[in-house]
């Protein structure tokens, strides 16, 4: 497409949208002392959107927000949210950060302006209001409720908007377990095509190792002897050293699996031979999807739905919950419960069975 430029005033300020190729960006000059202007460009979230029509509106909207003085060039230092957010990025995962930063972010562009210091909790309940209006699951306006109350809370000022909104409920949407016939089509497939993948697979089935983890998983970090296998504190996702077991049905796959790698002190997933260089992020997310495409398998299926696997898998073989509480690394028992109700796991077969005919 041409490069095309649309004019749009606000608050006697000119902006400019300009359409070009790849990127739409608008730009408009802030003034400086000494007459001097200095030309700012600003992308925002609109490249986001592929209909022209609706990225244009919400370019539109973006002006509205910088005319009003709510969106800022450099947010960390212009608001006192944002600087703690920043304060707090070295304890916190990349993935976290990000996440955090988008839903501040969020709330400071809602703000219009206004000190974030100055609102009350009718405003945040407002804030949260819209979102729900806004169509978003109540399980995500309750977590920029917990983020916002936590951020306002470690700016040590005392004031927390967030303190005694309105209560909000968590309603779990997690991905499904397979069952036995969705297994067997699922273990032919990859131990046919991709038998790195049925390791990894067996490892979050067995283990409850997360992708997370299981991508910086070195050979050092499992011991073939006694059967276990460690976390470090670095890759563990909460960042603490912990252990988990092998099952004896998962020694059968690993062991060989193990053996094969030519570096003991190598990554046990790695790009090269020699496990120097990890996979992606997505690497085992996106290749267990081209099995579920292949093996036709659709609905709330995800790599990640093997952890479940596993679990309902323990709880109907006679596993003690104790030990599975260990295994899944969960902090208490009442954890390890929610868990197993929110997976919809029923382990009543005498009710089922033995209930008496009325």
């Amino acid at each position: 497409m041409k490069t095309e430029k649309k004019i749009i005033c606000q608050n006697d300020q000119q902006y400019i949208i300009v359409k070009s190729k790849p990127r739409w960006y608008i730009e408009y000059y802030e003034p400086h002392p000494m007459d001097v202007h200095e030309r700012i460009r600003v992308y925002g979230w609109m490249n986001r959107i592929k209909d022209f029509d609706k990225r244009e509106e919400k370019a539109i909207e973006i002006i509205k927000l910088i005319a009003a003085g709510a969106w800022y060039k450099d947010q960390k230092q212009k608001n006192i949210l944002l600087t703690t957010l920043f304060d707090l990025k070295p304890l916190l995962r990349k993935k976290s950060f990000s996440t955090y930063k988008t839903k501040v972010t969020h709330f400071i562009n809602w703000l219009a302006g206004r000190d974030p210091l100055k609102i009350n909790t009718s405003d945040a309940n407002e804030f949260l209001r819209t979102l729900l209006r806004l169509k978003k699951h109540e399980s995500t306006v309750l977590a920029y409720k917990r983020t916002l109350f936590t951020i306002y809370k470690r700016t040590n000022t005392g004031i927390n908007p967030f303190d005694g909104t309105i209560p909000l409920r968590k309603r779990y949407t997690s991905k499904m377990f397979f069952n036995k016939s969705q297994i067997n089509i699922l273990k032919k497939y990859f131990l046919f095509n991709d038998v790195e993948m049925w390791m990894a697979i067996q490892l979050l089935y067995y283990c409850f190792i997360r992708p997370g983890e299981m991508r910086l998983l070195r050979i050092s970090d499992i011991n073939l002897e006694e059967q276990w296998i460690e976390l470090r504190a670095e890759i563990s996702k909460n960042k603490k050293t912990q252990k988990v077991r092998i099952p004896n049905s998962c020694m059968n796959l690993l062991k060989p699996y193990v053996q094969s790698r030519s570096n003991p002190f190598g990554l046990l997933f790695s790009k090269d031979p020699d496990g120097r260089i990890a996979v992606s992020d997505k690497h085992f997310n996106d290749a267990h999807k081209n099995g579920l495409l292949a093996c036709k398998i659709f609905g709330r299926y995800s790599f990640y739905s093997w952890k479940h696997t596993g679990a309902v898998a323990a709880i109907k073989g006679g596993i003690n919950i104790k030990d599975l509480q260990l295994q899944l690394r969960h902090h208490s028992l009442d954890q390890v419960n929610e868990y197993l109700k929110d997976l919809g796991i029923m382990d009543n077969d005498d009710l089922k069975i033995k209930f008496p005919t009325l």
